[in-house]
């Protein structure tokens, strides 16, 4: 029942010789990491678009492989969607329809109707030789529609003046309100409150925590208010900031630059209104693994990827929703169920030193059932010190340094049931 789903700026700007070569390692990261759905942003170059297809066509037969430019002296949108599941057919457009759009199953028509695009009209800097826009695809999961969004936004150059930069903000405003009319055209006002719907992108605004500490100067705060506010009232049951309304208060999800992030651009956007399939984001981490540099050269790319597993929500389903297991850690064993095959659920315990991890998890595996994170990462799980364990029972000794998160369950597989989960100290 889980899905998983990620973005990722790739970095396949024109004409750069490594094009084809980190083109092949990021197919084969991404096939490894089990993707159902991947929206790659600046895949501006033919080869690394044709290496993707090439290396991962079997594995995602419904994909969004170009989106060019209305005008001919700019290079494309950058967008690309892999898919394992099916696009479904949408109305044609003449507003949105676009003359320039490659996906599979269509060749080079005109009017293959699975996909909408628009481009947006406003940009500056070197942002105005590219294409940008925001498309969108409709499929299904769990068997309820699912609406797909995917964007990237006027480039935030950190080394502008405070001038230069007031206008990149200007432009992503008025980026953000084509969107919008997408959004609306695409949804109208019933499906947005009865339909699941995701935006995807680099949005290159800097992301801030409402709930927890400020991960962005003051200043940028703002434009993160305003776009959520912006987009949010497209949908009466509101429009969620993954990152910000899942994780931990103390991992504050920075995506940029990769060998040194310090600024959180890539986002997840989740509006679950679909009653009968109440989705959400049971574990949302930074996929380090997709940027990771390549043997004896530099990063795949200058972002990391944000990856998220759905599934339909119960209590204790994500780490901000994490089941308080008080001290002191005795060796009680707690009780809980995982509803839905793929679900997870959460645990949050406060310890200094030596703690061992007991986990029952009769007809699974427990060994592939059971991680612990520190609170302020929960993308690298801890290092663990010993491990024992047999059909239905694993035990665990890690070295905690305070608040910890211990995941129960894994969402690539079909898990699902009652467990049992011990947690006492240890010299």
């Amino acid at each position: 029942m889980a899905l998983r789903l990620g973005t990722f700026n790739a970095r396949f700007l024109p004409h750069l010789p490594s094009n084809a070569r980190r083109a092949t390692v990021l197919a084969d990261r991404i096939r490894d990491a089990a993707y159902d759905l991947m929206v790659l942003t600046e895949v501006f170059s033919s080869r690394a678009r044709r290496v993707l297809i090439e290396r991962l066509a079997d594995a995602y037969p419904w994909n969004v492989q170009h989106i060019g430019s209305r005008w001919i002296v700019r290079e494309d949108s950058g967008l690309m969607v892999l898919s394992r599941l099916p696009f479904e057919a949408i109305p044609t457009s003449a507003e949105f329809g676009h003359p320039r759009i490659r996906a599979s199953g269509s060749g080079a028509a005109p009017d293959w109707p699975h996909v909408w695009f628009v481009e947006y009209g406003d940009c500056t800097s070197s942002d105005c030789l590219a294409g940008k826009g925001a498309g969108y695809v409709r499929t299904r999961f769990g068997g309820r529609p699912l609406n797909i969004f995917f964007t990237h936004l006027q480039a935030a150059y950190d080394y502008h003046g405070p001038r230069r930069q007031a206008r990149t903000r200007q432009v992503r405003s008025a980026q953000l309100q084509q969107l919008a009319g997408l959004v609306r055209a695409a949804l109208g006002t019933d499906r947005a409150a009865a339909e699941n719907t995701l935006i995807l992108g680099d949005l290159n605004v800097d992301g801030i925590r409402t709930l927890g500490a400020a991960t962005a100067p003051e200043a940028n705060g703002s434009e993160w208010t305003e776009m959520l506010s912006l987009l949010g009232t497209l949908f009466p049951r509101g429009l969620r900031d993954v990152w910000d309304r899942h994780a931990p208060f103390g991992d504050p999800g920075h995506t940029f630059p990769a060998w040194d992030p310090t600024a959180r651009r890539d986002y997840v956007l989740l509006s679950a209104a679909d009653a009968e399939l109440p989705l959400a984001a049971h574990h949302v981490t930074l996929d380090r693994n997709l940027a990771k540099p390549l043997n004896g050269s530099g990063h795949v790319s200058d972002h990391l990827g944000i990856s998220v597993d759905l599934n339909l929500h119960q209590p204790g389903c994500h780490p901000l929703d994490a089941h308080h297991v008080a001290g002191p850690y005795d060796g009680a064993v707690l009780r809980g169920t995982i509803d839905h095959p793929g679900g997870l659920q959460w645990y949050r315990i406060d310890h200094l030193g030596g703690v061992e991890i007991e986990l029952g998890f009769p007809g699974a595996n427990p060994g592939t059932a059971l991680e612990v994170y520190h609170a302020g990462d929960i993308s690298r799980p801890l290092m663990l010190q010993s491990r024992n364990g047999g059909a239905d029972l694993e035990s665990r000794r890690y070295t905690l340094a305070g608040d910890a998160l211990i995941r129960v369950g894994e969402p690539t597989s079909e898990i699902s049931g009652r467990y049992s989960l011990g947690v006492r100290p240890v010299m």
